[in-house]
């Protein structure tokens, strides 16, 4: 489900992503996907950020993304750009209303 709560974000958001959620590993122990994918509307920004990673390292960002979903996004999800690129999450920020989840937004690294 996309956000309801403003629907003036929507001019905020020109870009589109996708999420596979992480379906497993295979006989090398690599991530296997569902295929099962969803598209969010969202905004794309490249830019250096500071942060702080899922393991706590401090680490340099290099996409911003906000992401216009109510379904929560989780570390192990793949998540594609809209130039076809998916770089490793960094990290998620999630943004509640009084309705409940309002957006979210990614830390990504380099692809």
């Amino acid at each position: 489900m996309t956000f309801p709560h403003v629907s003036a974000w929507a001019d905020l958001m020109p870009h589109t992503i996708t999420v596979a959620a992480l379906d497993g590993v295979d006989d090398y122990a690599e991530p296997t996907y569902s295929t099962d994918v969803a598209s969010y509307p969202a905004r794309v920004v490249y830019k250096p950020t500071r942060t702080h990673s899922f393991q706590g390292e401090e680490v340099i960002a290099s996409v911003s993304v906000t992401v216009a979903s109510t379904t929560p996004i989780t570390a192990t999800d793949l998540v594609t750009l809209p130039d076809g690129s998916q770089p490793p999450l960094i990290s998620v920020s999630q943004y509640p209303s009084p309705d409940g989840l309002h957006h979210q937004t990614l830390l990504m690294g380099r692809g």
